[in-house]
């Protein structure tokens, strides 16, 4: 049979943009297909507005600390039109920078319903492919609490194009969008609140990055409460009431001019006509195997709409490998490694982190680990830039101590993280961390230091010092 398209692509984010562009570099007919742009939640919504708002609250805390290093200022006075109007003109520059992506490839808009595995309506027409990949990503999950919708409230879709800073913000949920964005808001001159059902912020990290995240959050003065599910919110006036019940069954209150949803994401599978494909799909997102296959193997899907890692990078990876792989027959199809993927929650300081925490290295390789902690304290360049709050901790196990984990909390942490992924990826040890030279003064110094004193307490330099002593004529 012969199809319209070697590969239509449904979903215009970051993998969507690097599946189509892989695809047609190799020489197939490729559509892309969003509902209205290019670019995806991550540039519109996510990783690109939400970096630029942090990095202008970031400006307004330097200004008013300035005085600390000898540089008087006027108090920063916060605009949100122009806040919006800078975060708007940042992402109009990335985008079209994207348009790299979409060179050789036919890009449509509408919204594209499955008829059966080869053919999709797009705008009532239909278009045919060998091949598919869904990248419809994902969208802010909204809890069921009792008066919430009748309130009102904001997700990551419109909290960026606010023309006027809210005085006070309860942030549902103490993840890292909910981190970043209350420390953000509180930088600018809001008074923030956040209400978070575990009973601490970022549950999935080390205990020790989520206190210190805490801690940095509190310096900003962000109210936190933990094991706190919110139950109501109404409206007194101008203001919302947000309620919440404490794991010992009392309950607090929060009020605030607005409430931000940061509680979670959804898979955006919705009217796609995915069961006419023998597409498979859970409350989770759409089921692949290892290639980034579905139930229907000539259908790919990968990013957010397929759960797991919701990282724009992580998507981004999938699509250059179902780009290749929906070109393929099945036994030459790739599989893409996920055993080292890092991640950053973007506060300050940064909560970076990649491979197992502490208590998971333990699960899987029981007295064999050891760890090492570092403060960010003792980087020199730390204390040059006055930014010394966090630490460095380094996970590894083995004879020949093999890193398996990493987790930073410091200013610009996720910078350093791509040496220690490159590490792990390539089961490096604390010793080709320590033997290479790192340019001083700057940051990245401080993983080798924290290599190096990890090595000075490893058996294997225990071994050297009684070589060396049976030289010395020491025991």
């Amino acid at each position: 049979m012969k199809y319209d398209y070697d590969l239509i692509v449904i979903g215009g984010g970051s993998g969507g943009l690097v599946a189509a562009r892989v695809a047609a570099a190799l020489g197939a007919k490729v559509a892309l297909i969003d509902k209205e742009r290019l670019g995806g939640d991550c540039l519109h919504y996510g990783c690109v507005p939400s970096k630029t708002l942090i990095q202008i609250a970031k400006t307004a805390h330097l200004i008013r600390r300035g005085a600390e290093r000898g540089v008087l200022a006027p108090t920063p006075q916060i605009a949100m039109p122009r806040v919006a109007a800078t975060i708007a003109g940042v992402i109009d520059r990335i985008g079209q920078d994207e348009q790299v992506y979409v060179e050789h490839v036919d890009v449509r808009f509408g919204q594209a319903v499955f008829q059966d595995a080869h053919t999709l309506l797009l705008n009532g027409a239909p278009l045919t492919a060998k091949s598919f990949i869904i990248a419809t990503g994902s969208r802010p999950a909204v809890p069921e609490v009792a008066g919430l919708a009748e309130a009102s409230y904001l997700t990551n879709q419109d909290i960026f194009d606010l023309q006027a800073l809210p005085p006070a913000l309860v942030v549902l949920g103490g993840g890292p969008i909910g981190c970043e964005m209350a420390q953000a808001f509180a930088r600018l001159g809001s008074a923030v609140t956040i209400m978070q059902r575990p009973d601490r912020l970022l549950p999935k990290e080390e205990p020790a990055v989520a206190q210190a995240v805490q801690a940095a959050l509190a310096r900003d003065g962000v109210q936190v409460a933990t094991s706190a599910a919110v139950t109501r919110v109404w409206r007194e006036g101008d203001q919302r009431v947000v309620e919440a019940r404490r794991s010992d069954g009392s309950t607090i209150t929060a009020r605030g001019a607005a409430v931000l949803v940061a509680s979670g994401r959804a898979p955006n599978v919705e009217h796609l006509g995915l069961e006419r494909a023998g597409v498979a799909v859970t409350k989770r997102g759409i089921t692949v195997d290892a290639k980034l296959r579905t139930s229907a193997h000539n259908i790919f899907a990968i990013g957010d709409v397929i759960g797991g890692y919701l990282f724009t990078h992580v998507a981004a990876a999938q699509g250059g490998i179902a780009g290749v792989n929906a070109l393929l027959p099945g036994p030459f199809l790739r599989t893409l490694k996920m055993d080292v993927v890092p991640w950053v929650t973007f506060t300050d300081p940064e909560a970076a982190r990649v491979g197992l925490t502490e208590a998971e290295a333990r699960q899987r390789y029981g007295d064999a680990v050891r760890v090492q902690v570092f403060p960010w304290a003792h980087i020199d360049r730390a204390q040059a830039e006055g930014e010394t709050a966090g630490f460095i901790k380094l996970v590894f196990t083995g004879a020949k101590d093999t890193i398996v984990g990493a987790h930073l909390v410091g200013a610009h942490a996720g910078e350093l993280l791509g040496e220690l992924a490159l590490a792990m990826k390539h089961g490096m040890t604390i010793q080709d961390i320590t033997a290479t030279i790192h340019a001083y003064p700057t940051l990245t110094t401080g993983v080798q230091q924290a290599a190096f004193e990890a090595y000075l307490t490893s058996p294997t330099f225990a071994r050297a010092r009684g070589f060396i002593g049976r030289f010395l004529g020491k025991r």
